[in-house]
């Protein structure tokens, strides 16, 4: 021990609140993410070009719709307290994506469009990529299919046997996907939760050193004197 009559040493026996932590990084992937799904969403439209040009115009008007609510979304993230907007805006963006390449389909032939494919790529590239636990993953994976279920179902005719047997393969294809991601993710995140809790410990251990540092020095003064 140092001495007594020194400053009290501050130590922090409180376990660490990692929120400002995780808002911030969730803040700066989100518009990593949105950038990204501004470029590719843009590009997208050269394969809309190709395979299906009588629908390139309606199309092409989608990912402009897309691209401009985005932008919206990135002008907001930049204003202050842009870091409480971060979750809701980038779920928003996920859930807009996926309604978008859902309608496509429906042009295309509902179930029968290889289109969706669109949406995976977005679960894949996306997810991963935030700060989610595991369980919002699978949240947000489901409400992807959701909407892709519902917008295609009322936007096509009475399915047929065929379609549903192409529901069938989709949602498998779907669930896989969402399931990986959300193993990854919930992996991923006890990684981050155990960085910054060594982290944590690292400032704690800087500031009792610091303390006892103060300490010795007041002493040292004071026998001096």
């Amino acid at each position: 021990r140092p001495g007594t009559g020194g400053p009290a040493v501050a130590v922090h026996s409180a376990p660490a609140d990692f929120a400002g932590e995780i808002g911030d990084l969730f803040l700066q992937r989100t518009r990593l993410c949105l950038w990204t799904g501004t470029v590719f969403f843009l590009l997208f439209a050269l394969l809309d070009f190709l395979s299906c040009r009588p629908l390139f115009g309606l199309f092409l008007s989608y990912r402009l719709a897309f691209v401009a609510v985005i932008l919206l979304f990135l002008l907001r993230l930049g204003r202050p307290r842009g870091v409480r907007y971060a979750p809701p805006l980038m779920w928003a963006a996920m859930l807009l994506g996926t309604l978008t390449i859902a309608l496509m389909a429906v042009a295309l032939g509902g179930f029968a469009s290889g289109y969706y494919v669109g949406i995976l790529l977005m679960i894949a590239g996306g997810v991963p990529a935030l700060p989610l636990t595991g369980r919002q993953a699978l949240v947000l994976g489901a409400l992807m299919f959701l909407v892709y279920l519902l917008t295609v179902s009322l936007g096509s005719p009475v399915p047929a046997a065929a379609d549903l047997a192409r529901l069938a393969g989709n949602s498998f294809f779907f669930a896989m996907i969402v399931l990986v991601t959300a193993v990854q993710r919930r992996e991923d995140h006890r990684t981050l939760l155990c960085e910054l809790r060594a982290k944590g410990s690292l400032r704690q251990m800087r500031a009792e050193l610091r303390g006892y540092r103060d300490n010795l020095e007041t002493l040292a003064e004071r026998r001096l004197a």
